[in-house]
């Protein structure tokens, strides 16, 4: 590490005391435009330095009079400031460059996103909110976290260490990959889609993020020299990943320098070793050449994340906004910060605090408490979570969301919620299956009731015939069957093949059953019957349409599948006299039987 922050410090050197202010009159110097972005980032930090001076410490006043400073540059065509502490200078060659201040405590700690704590408490409220049923699974269980500051933000405290703790010790057996500083290459942004979840714990703008960084803080300057201009292409493709360099160019990465500044420090602007940082930042308008982003849940854990106004605001104008531009790739859901209600166009910087205090809320929610994506960015009495360690005359910062708010991480058996009537099953996970664990209760016409008893039905379920079953689907013997049926969204009628799998894992046809059957309401002897497998088969027997309108119940179970033998019905058939499970296709196959569903792979 010591050898590149050398090798970075003698680029640095090099560029700032060998490039010209005057820009290029042809594009073919590339070179040379790197090097004027450089050039502009050196002297705005001069000159902002000499205004903190000048203006008795004030870095706000410094930053507009720097603003209004670099209007007077001849080869800068355009200068923008946003909330007084960036700004943004637009080069007569048509690149960018931004610079800006980060305010510090008196303990030299960011107070916005950038690592430090500002008052040390965490005082908001983590309790769990009631758990509703999702509609939808994020079945992705790839994680990663993107942190191209990681040293600026957790390498000083055991925050990441928390967040990977809790993700590591849920019992959804995620896949956690966490990126830090260099590792952080633009080009990983184009793998955001292999991921269920992406949390950027980065710096943003109302246009962009971080997606790599140079700590330029030295002053032994003066023995560097002779860089060539492959020395300066290697700079930014070592910090911003390969290819980084051409990024620039096209203006898909802009470069921003940023410095320390603790205002009630009178004298910071004479600081010595002031704190100085080189940032590669990621352009907006970049997201739309990545892949779709349908099957992943992004938090934009950053300021101005929630930013969505086309247009001038605060001086400083913005064509790409970063919420327009993740929404536009279609995520499950965006989390980020912006003000008011749920359509406001504006955001600000987030406290640093409230940054990790929404990933734990967020990440608590979502994987230990496994709720739904319209419930983890509110508290538990239903409101928003806002930024309320920021001063009080700070406009309100709000978390919020957009996207899906039926999406949830399932583990293996949890409850089933079906949309089309509101009922909720116990599922069971038995092997690599998960099946049902009560017979489906769907009311769709046709169907019967135990001995046409309404109240047996939601103990019992329902009894089908197999068309009715199969919904219009062709018998089938595929593992798994594709037959959704009249099955839950998201699962399916079993085909014989699966009914077979379920039966070996549980020890092959002699020993299935008694796994399988409820040890309660079974005529007796129920011979073998333990439940082991969390099965609870039922004795709901057939409906016949006969005038007793009931054949076996309480002595038989019979399940239907996706295929037919001889023109009958394949069912298997559990029986209270021993623990044999066998499949049937006989005569009785005409008749009305239960239907347990299996969940989609």
């Amino acid at each position: 590490m010591r050898s590149i922050k050398l090798f970075t410090l003698a680029v640095l050197a090099f560029l700032f005391s060998q490039c010209k202010v005057t820009a290029p009159t042809d594009t073919a110097g590339s070179s040379s435009l790197v090097t004027e972005v450089f050039k502009i980032l050196d002297i705005t930090e001069n000159r902002f330095l000499h205004f903190g001076d000048s203006t008795n410490g004030n870095p706000w006043k410094a930053i507009m009079r720097t603003a209004d400073w670099l209007q007077t540059q001849a080869n800068v065509q355009s200068v923008e400031t946003l909330d007084s502490i960036y700004i943004r200078v637009t080069l007569k060659s048509g690149l960018k460059a931004m610079f800006h201040f980060d305010e510090t405590d008196a303990n030299g700690k960011t107070l916005f996103r950038g690592g430090g704590h500002s008052n040390g408490k965490n005082d908001m409220s983590l309790e769990p909110s009631p758990h509703l049923l999702s509609t939808n699974t994020i079945k992705n269980k790839k994680v990663l976290i993107f942190s191209p500051p990681y040293y600026e933000f957790y390498a000083n405290n055991n925050e990441m260490q928390k967040v990977l703790d809790l993700l590591h010790s849920s019992s959804l057996n995620l896949n956690v990959t966490l990126l830090k500083n260099e590792e952080c290459s633009f080009d990983v942004v184009n793998t955001f889609g292999d991921y269920g979840l992406v949390i950027l714990d980065t710096h943003g703008k109302p246009d962009g993020f971080m997606v790599g960084g140079v700590d330029t803080t030295s002053d032994t300057t003066q023995w560097l020299a002779g860089l060539t201009q492959d020395q300066l292409k290697s700079l930014a493709d070592t910090h911003a990943g390969e290819g980084s360099y051409n990024k620039i160019l096209s203006g898909d990465i802009t470069l921003e320098m940023s410095v320390k500044v603790n205002p009630t420090h009178f004298q910071w602007s004479k600081v010595q070793h002031m704190y100085k940082f080189i940032t590669f930042m990621l352009n907006s308008r970049y997201l739309a050449t990545i892949p779709d982003l349908s099957k992943t849940v992004v938090f934009g854990n950053m300021c101005y994340s929630g930013w969505n106004f086309i247009g001038h605001k605060n001086s400083y104008f913005v064509d790409d906004p970063i919420r327009a531009a993740f929404l536009a790739k279609h995520p499950i859901s965006y989390y980020c910060y912006h003000f008011g209600d749920p359509n406001s166009d504006l955001s600000r910087t987030v406290y640093d605090d409230f940054a990790h205090v929404m990933e734990d809320s967020l990440l608590s929610g979502l994987v230990t408490n496994r709720d739904s994506t319209g419930q983890v960015y509110l508290e538990p009495n239903g409101t928003k979570y806002y930024d309320n360690f920021a001063p009080a005359n700070y406009t309100k910062l709000f978390f919020n969301h957009y996207g899906a708010d039926d999406y949830s991480y399932a583990l293996c058996g949890d409850d089933l919620l079906d949309t089309r009537d509101g009922q909720i099953y116990k599922t069971v996970c038995i092997g690599k299956q998960v099946w049902m664990a009560q017979n489906l209760n769907y009311n769709v016409a046709g169907s019967h009731c135990p001995y046409d008893d309404g109240s047996l039905c939601a103990k019992y379920g329902r009894s089908y015939d197999w068309k009715t079953v199969l919904a219009g689907s062709d018998t089938t013997t595929k593992i798994p069957s594709g037959v959704q049926g009249i099955c839950p969204k998201g699962w399916h009628i079993p085909s014989p093949g699966e009914f077979d799998q379920l039966v070996t894992f549980l020890g092959g046809p002699s020993l299935a059953g008694g796994k399988m059957k409820d040890t309660v309401l079974w005529d007796s002897p129920n011979a073998g019957a333990t439940n082991s497998s969390g099965f609870s088969a039922l004795p709901a027997g057939l409906w016949t349409g006969t005038p007793n309108n009931q054949y076996a119940f309480g002595r038989q179970a019979y399940f239907l599948t996706t295929a037919q033998n001889q023109g009958l019905p394949i069912q298997y058939l559990l029986d209270t006299a021993g623990p044999v499970l066998n499949w049937y296709g006989g005569t009785y196959g005409s008749n009305f039987a239960s239907c347990r569903c299996v969940k989609d792979p």
